[in-house]
């Protein structure tokens, strides 16, 4: 199976109170495609921890639900995954690689993240909202977690932004031992 996992839809308060100059400012020097954020190990795993703890926490409410059943906790999961989570992105199969293309929400493009692990890739998209004096009101992250059908080379995913259209690009890891994904050998 290609596609498969999540996307999730937060909401929170942030205390921004960047003045309307300033707010001008930094929204008219930001690139109209800017690039996404690829993040380090550390980086990324933070990621997934929040990502994974706002799973667990929806599955948890699921439980409380159902009576605090026990031997759910999977389908607990995978239900609130599925409740918190439109379809899924769309992923192609290249013959060397796989190319994730992936509809980000309105306002969300001036700020993504991407971690990428040898078997899937986890996307951020944030998006604030401004009241009528220009004031942040509420940041929203929507998240989306791409698992390839198979390994690939972390260091290789490319990700590309057209307003709202991410795409990500990653090369599959290759198996032959001693070999490059180039097919050229290595000494």
């Amino acid at each position: 199976m290609l596609i498969i996992h999540a996307h999730l839809n937060l909401r929170c308060k942030t205390g921004d109170r960047m003045s309307s100059p300033a707010r001008r400012f930094k929204s008219s020097s930001v690139s109209r495609n800017p690039k996404p954020e690829i993040l380090s190990e550390e980086g990324g795993r933070g990621l997934l921890d929040e990502f994974n703890n706002r799973v667990a926490r929806r599955a948890y409410e699921r439980f409380d639900q159902d009576g605090r059943v026990d031997g759910n906790d999977l389908s607990h999961w995978l239900e609130a995954e599925n409740e918190l989570a439109p379809p899924p992105p769309y992923v192609r199969e290249l013959a060397d690689s796989f190319v994730a293309h992936i509809l980000l929400p309105e306002g969300s493009g001036e700020n993504v993240k991407v971690y990428a692990t040898g078997d899937r890739a986890i996307v951020c998209a944030e998006s604030s909202s401004a009241d009528g004096a220009g004031q942040t009101q509420s940041s929203e992250s929507t998240y989306y977690m791409i698992r390839w059908p198979e390994s690939v080379d972390i260091p290789s995913c490319t990700p590309g932004l057209d307003n709202r259209n991410l795409t990500l690009q990653v090369r599959k890891a290759d198996r032959r031992l001693g070999a490059s994904l180039d097919g050229s050998r290595e000494p």
